[in-house]
């Protein structure tokens, strides 16, 4: 999506403070939701959510092993 060019030329566009030596970035957030079934039998399920940093690689938020995911909380059903 462009979006992401445009927010961090928009950014580092913006002037710098003086005294202050840091660097100014676009951390975007990826959210997922995805509905797990708890049990073999009946109907209960859940809804985890994760969150990713936009920044990683593709290639590392696709391995487990990297732990590139954080888990936020469980939305129940109703």
């Amino acid at each position: 999506s462009p979006a992401m060019p445009d927010a961090y030329s928009e950014i580092d566009d913006l002037p710098c403070e003086p005294d202050v030596n840091l660097e100014c970035v676009v951390a975007p957030l990826m959210m997922w939701l995805d509905p797990t079934h708890l049990t073999n039998f009946g109907d209960a399920s859940i809804w985890p959510f994760y969150l990713y940093f936009g920044n990683q690689s593709k290639y590392t938020r696709g391995k487990p092993a990297s732990k590139a995911c954080h888990h936020v909380a469980y939305i129940p059903t109703v």
